[in-house]
Protein backbone atom coordinates (compact mmCIF):
# COMPACT_ATOMS: atom_id res chain seq x y z
CA UNK A 1 0.00 0.00 0.00
CA UNK A 2 1.39 3.36 -0.71
CA UNK A 3 2.73 5.39 1.84
CA UNK A 4 4.08 9.00 1.75
CA UNK A 5 4.98 11.85 3.42
CA UNK A 6 4.68 15.97 2.39
CA UNK A 7 6.39 18.39 4.23
CA UNK A 8 4.56 21.71 4.07
CA UNK A 9 1.63 24.01 5.64
CA UNK A 10 -1.99 23.40 5.30
CA UNK A 11 -3.34 25.82 2.57
CA UNK A 12 -7.07 24.96 2.52
CA UNK A 13 -9.36 22.62 3.81
CA UNK A 14 -12.92 22.18 2.57
CA UNK A 15 -15.02 19.16 5.24
CA UNK A 16 -17.73 17.20 3.31
CA UNK A 17 -18.61 15.03 6.49
CA UNK A 18 -17.95 14.50 9.93
CA UNK A 19 -19.34 11.41 11.90
CA UNK A 20 -17.76 10.72 15.35
CA UNK A 21 -14.09 11.17 15.45
CA UNK A 22 -14.07 10.68 11.50
CA UNK A 23 -13.59 12.96 8.87
CA UNK A 24 -14.45 13.06 5.51
CA UNK A 25 -12.81 16.16 3.43
CA UNK A 26 -14.16 16.91 0.34
CA UNK A 27 -10.43 18.60 -1.01
CA UNK A 28 -7.37 19.36 1.12
CA UNK A 29 -4.59 21.15 -0.04
CA UNK A 30 -0.87 21.81 1.33
CA UNK A 31 2.00 23.69 -0.21
CA UNK A 32 5.14 21.60 0.28
CA UNK A 33 7.76 23.19 1.43
CA UNK A 34 9.69 22.92 -1.48
CA UNK A 35 6.69 25.81 -3.01
CA UNK A 36 5.03 22.38 -5.05
CA UNK A 37 1.08 21.92 -4.20
CA UNK A 38 -0.63 19.34 -3.30
CA UNK A 39 -4.12 18.69 -3.98
CA UNK A 40 -5.71 15.61 -2.13
CA UNK A 41 -9.68 15.17 -2.94
CA UNK A 42 -11.76 12.68 -0.93
CA UNK A 43 -9.50 12.33 1.85
CA UNK A 44 -10.44 10.74 5.39
CA UNK A 45 -8.75 11.64 8.63
CA UNK A 46 -9.42 11.23 12.55
CA UNK A 47 -9.34 12.56 15.86
CA UNK A 48 -6.21 14.38 16.82
CA UNK A 49 -5.10 14.36 12.88
CA UNK A 50 -8.19 15.26 12.04
CA UNK A 51 -8.07 18.05 14.46
CA UNK A 52 -4.62 19.30 13.09
CA UNK A 53 -5.45 19.88 9.88
CA UNK A 54 -6.63 23.06 9.55
CA UNK A 55 -5.07 25.83 7.42
CA UNK A 56 -1.66 27.65 8.53
CA UNK A 57 -0.59 24.36 10.33
CA UNK A 58 3.06 23.54 9.38
CA UNK A 59 4.72 19.93 9.61
CA UNK A 60 4.75 17.09 8.05
CA UNK A 61 1.94 14.93 7.10
CA UNK A 62 1.73 11.04 6.68
CA UNK A 63 -0.94 9.68 3.98
CA UNK A 64 -2.19 6.51 2.65
CA UNK A 65 -3.74 5.17 0.04
CA UNK A 66 -5.39 1.54 0.53
CA UNK A 67 -8.11 0.02 -1.74
CA UNK A 68 -8.83 3.66 -3.03
CA UNK A 69 -9.37 5.14 0.14
CA UNK A 70 -7.21 8.30 0.83
CA UNK A 71 -6.43 9.54 4.14
CA UNK A 72 -3.93 11.62 6.49
CA UNK A 73 -2.78 9.07 9.41
CA UNK A 74 -0.64 10.90 11.27
CA UNK A 75 0.82 14.04 11.76
CA UNK A 76 3.93 15.67 12.87
CA UNK A 77 3.60 19.86 13.84
CA UNK A 78 6.26 22.39 13.47
CA UNK A 79 5.64 23.16 17.11
CA UNK A 80 6.35 19.53 18.32
CA UNK A 81 2.59 18.51 18.48
CA UNK A 82 2.21 14.98 16.98
CA UNK A 83 -0.44 12.17 16.48
CA UNK A 84 -1.61 9.06 14.82
CA UNK A 85 -4.93 7.80 14.54
CA UNK A 86 -6.04 5.56 11.78
CA UNK A 87 -8.42 7.32 9.55
CA UNK A 88 -11.28 4.35 8.80
CA UNK A 89 -12.96 1.47 10.06
CA UNK A 90 -12.72 -0.35 7.21
CA UNK A 91 -10.80 -3.48 9.01
CA UNK A 92 -13.01 -3.69 11.40
CA UNK A 93 -15.89 -3.95 8.28
CA UNK A 94 -13.70 -6.42 6.81
CA UNK A 95 -13.80 -8.66 10.08
CA UNK A 96 -17.74 -8.62 10.04
CA UNK A 97 -18.11 -9.52 6.68
CA UNK A 98 -15.55 -12.70 6.49
CA UNK A 99 -17.73 -13.28 10.01
CA UNK A 100 -20.65 -13.60 8.30
CA UNK A 101 -19.70 -15.12 5.42
CA UNK A 102 -18.45 -17.81 7.88
CA UNK A 103 -21.41 -18.03 9.28
CA UNK A 104 -23.60 -18.39 5.90
CA UNK A 105 -21.14 -21.21 4.80
CA UNK A 106 -21.69 -23.14 7.90
CA UNK A 107 -25.47 -22.59 7.16
CA UNK A 108 -25.23 -23.97 3.60
CA UNK A 109 -22.71 -26.85 4.38
CA UNK A 110 -25.37 -27.94 6.90
CA UNK A 111 -28.25 -28.23 3.92
CA UNK A 112 -29.95 -25.07 3.61
CA UNK A 113 -29.40 -23.52 0.17
CA UNK A 114 -31.09 -20.23 0.77
CA UNK A 115 -28.08 -18.33 1.61
CA UNK A 116 -25.24 -19.67 -0.52
CA UNK A 117 -24.33 -16.98 -2.74
CA UNK A 118 -24.14 -14.49 -0.05
CA UNK A 119 -21.57 -17.33 2.01
CA UNK A 120 -19.71 -17.09 -1.47
CA UNK A 121 -19.33 -13.73 -2.05
CA UNK A 122 -18.55 -12.99 1.75
CA UNK A 123 -15.47 -15.33 2.72
CA UNK A 124 -13.43 -13.94 -0.48
CA UNK A 125 -14.37 -10.03 0.41
CA UNK A 126 -14.35 -10.31 3.52
CA UNK A 127 -10.78 -11.43 3.37
CA UNK A 128 -9.60 -9.48 0.65
CA UNK A 129 -10.77 -6.41 2.96
CA UNK A 130 -8.90 -7.54 6.24
CA UNK A 131 -5.96 -7.95 4.59
CA UNK A 132 -5.47 -5.01 2.37
CA UNK A 133 -6.75 -2.72 4.96
CA UNK A 134 -4.99 -4.25 7.94
CA UNK A 135 -1.90 -4.10 5.86
CA UNK A 136 -2.19 -0.31 5.22
CA UNK A 137 -3.01 0.24 8.57
CA UNK A 138 0.48 -1.25 9.62
CA UNK A 139 2.71 0.12 7.12
CA UNK A 140 0.87 3.79 8.13
CA UNK A 141 1.87 2.61 11.90
CA UNK A 142 5.32 1.55 11.11
CA UNK A 143 6.16 4.63 8.99
CA UNK A 144 4.98 6.84 11.88
CA UNK A 145 7.68 5.33 14.42
CA UNK A 146 10.45 4.95 12.05
CA UNK A 147 10.39 8.10 10.75
CA UNK A 148 12.86 10.40 12.91
CA UNK A 149 13.96 12.49 10.49
CA UNK A 150 13.62 16.44 10.66
CA UNK A 151 10.75 18.23 9.01
CA UNK A 152 12.43 20.11 6.14
CA UNK A 153 11.99 23.83 6.60
CA UNK A 154 10.16 25.75 3.97
CA UNK A 155 13.20 27.65 2.05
Amino acid sequence: MPVWTIDGEVTAVELRNRKGKYVVLKSLQLRGNDGTTHDLKTICAAGEVAEALTPGSRGRFYISKALDQTGVHAVRLEGGKSAQVWHNNMELMGMITLGAGVIMTAIVLSGYRGLAMFGVLGLPLGAIMLFYMRKARLEGLKQFEEDASPIVAMS
